[in-house]
């Protein structure tokens, strides 16, 4: 093996490295995404329905919660519909200040760069070196993901 294809097949190895972390970043991101934009969602719908519900069936479907010199149902129903409104309030602000979303996309678009590189370097006869500077590229564009 010439020192040429030595050279680009330790850089394909390279490039495949990053393009699993690349994979790996999608994936994670993905459940993620999912995972905060549901929760936001069911536990701030679930405090809407049980506090609708209670509002509407009044005092008399609260008695049964009551807990003699603890809590009243009313009590009780309040505490539970603000743990629920609380929690998707966290889901939802945890999914936009870590960025969630933004860093699923550039996972997305860094998983594809790479693959294209991949595909350029195994199926052409490209340049190693302009290869390795679209990869220095990718690299800074996307450090949060390959880092």
């Amino acid at each position: 093996m010439s020192n040429e294809q030595t050279r680009r097949e330790e850089f394909l190895q390279l490039i495949r490295g990053s393009l699993q972390r690349a994979e790996q970043a999608v994936v994670t991101y993905r459940r993620l995404d999912t995972g905060l934009l549901l929760g936001s969602i069911v536990l701030g719908a679930l405090s809407t329905a049980l506090a609708g519900s209670i509002a509407i069936a009044g005092e008399a479907a609260t008695t049964p919660l009551d807990v003699p010199e603890v809590a009243s149902g009313w009590q009780i129903i309040c505490f539970a519909v603000a743990i629920l409104a609380a929690a998707a309030t966290i889901s939802g602000s945890v999914h936009k200040s870590f960025r969630v979303t933004e860093n699923l996309a550039s996972a997305v678009a860094c998983t594809s760069s790479m693959r294209f590189l991949e595909l350029s370097v195994t199926l052409s006869d490209a340049d190693v070196d302009k290869a390795v500077a679209e990869y220095q590229r990718l690299l800074r564009e996307h450090a949060t993901i390959l880092a």
